[in-house]
């Protein structure tokens, strides 16, 4: 998956039950949960810590307001700054 020039690869969060979808380069992880297969705070305050700024988001959320999911995603691209990105920070 591709935004705004940033590429994003899937990655196993929390099992398989929790997709996520991280960008090295903006330092983001896109997370889609539900319960009872959130990701439970740890996996957030460790993602955090390694540097990385998740979003989670419902699946309900993502078909009923994509518009506003993609917003948001594009925000917190726009956050990291305009400048090119080699990926490796």
């Amino acid at each position: 998956m591709s935004a705004r020039g940033r590429h994003f690869r899937r990655v196993a969060l929390a099992g398989p039950d929790v997709p996520a979808y991280r960008c090295l380069a903006a330092r983001l992880v896109v997370v889609l949960a539900e319960p009872p297969h959130a990701p439970v705070p740890a996996a957030l305050r460790a993602l955090a810590a390694q540097g990385f700024r998740p979003l989670v988001f419902t699946r309900r959320e993502v078909m009923l307001a994509f518009d506003r999911v993609a917003a948001r995603i594009a925000a917190a691209l726009e956050e990291d700054g305009e400048g090119e990105h080699d990926g490796l920070r």
